[in-house]
């Protein structure tokens, strides 16, 4: 019977024992779990941090390289500017193929016809020389990617109230910055009526 009891208690002995390793290692996995749990998710903010950071230097090299070719555009549409016999100002516009980001794409004039465009273009070149004490023949149909976005995007900023086929985009140089006008009109037939000058036609960007 001694031995007997003696067996038990030791058999308990090795099962507590067991028992507090098993505690142990179990509290020691938990803790490595709680641990790596931690790193995993410090690893994934810096990871977020770090996208946001090269997105953020992506979307500014884009900014600058549009800025560079828009530049050469410009450049080049106004060596190709010219008087006519009569005084009037011929442009040949330069071809947009040879340029990237869609720079020099103007195709949003076909939605409207020569008289509509004639207005829009009078009305642009009065605001510019009259209201902003600007070069009227710097007027010109917007050659900026970023700024005829406006007739596919669903958010057109200043421009929310009014349909895509009653906007018109002008951009003109003020002092040696280029610069965009947004013409509106509430039906086809209206007259045209700057309704923006600026920078973008979202005002926050």
């Amino acid at each position: 019977m001694k031995k007997t009891w003696m067996k038990l208690a030791a058999a308990a002995l090795l099962i507590m024992m067991a028992g507090i390793m098993g505690c142990g290692q179990k509290a020691e996995k938990n803790n490595y779990e709680s641990v790596s749990a931690a790193e995993a998710e410090k690893a994934d903010g810096e990871r977020e941090k770090k996208t946001e950071g090269e997105k953020g230097k992506t979307d500014t090299g884009k900014e600058a390289d549009i800025d560079a070719v828009l530049e050469a555009y410009r450049t080049e549409r106004e060596n190709n500017q010219s008087k006519t016999s009569d005084g009037y100002d011929l442009i040949v516009a330069p071809n947009e193929e040879n340029y990237d980001y869609g720079v020099g794409n103007d195709s949003y004039t076909a939605r409207f016809d020569s008289r509509e465009l004639n207005l829009a273009f009078k009305e642009a070149a009065r605001y510019v020389e009259e209201e902003l004490q600007a070069d009227a023949s710097s007027v010109h149909s917007c050659v900026d990617p970023r700024m005829t976005a406006i007739y596919e995007d669903a958010d057109k900023g200043v421009a929310k109230e009014y349909d895509a086929d009653n906007i018109f985009l002008c951009e003109y140089r003020e002092r040696e910055k280029w610069q965009y006008l947004i013409l509106v009109r509430e039906k086809k037939g209206a007259d045209w009526n700057v309704l923006f000058h600026g920078g973008h036609y979202k005002t926050n960007e």
